[in-house]
């Protein structure tokens, strides 16, 4: 498990994976806030499978920024779920 834990989480799903008895995946995301140095960012997280690193979108503003963030995810997902079977409610469309 990765030592960066993810704060002012706004939204969470949990994923299945093959497996009966197998741990569910976890997706977390932060809260959109103001970046140094540019304008908004919006992190998110992936627990369960792959490197459990907290990774972060950039935008204008913080929708931007979290609409990025969930087409991030979706990419990230996407690589993970041929590796892993992922799932959301038995269906493969995991909704990002």
């Amino acid at each position: 498990m990765s030592a960066n834990l993810l704060t002012d989480v706004i939204a969470e799903r949990e994923l299945e994976r093959n497996g009966k008895d197998a741990a569910p995946v976890v997706v977390r995301i932060g809260k959109p806030t103001p970046a140094p140095d540019v304008d908004w960012m919006c992190s998110f997280q992936i627990q369960g499978v792959g490197d459990e690193v907290v990774r972060t979108a950039y935008g204008l503003d913080a929708v931007q920024a979290l609409k990025l963030c969930l087409e991030m995810i979706s990419a990230d997902l996407g690589a993970l779920q041929r590796s892993y079977g992922l799932t959301w409610l038995g269906e493969d469309d995991l909704g990002f």
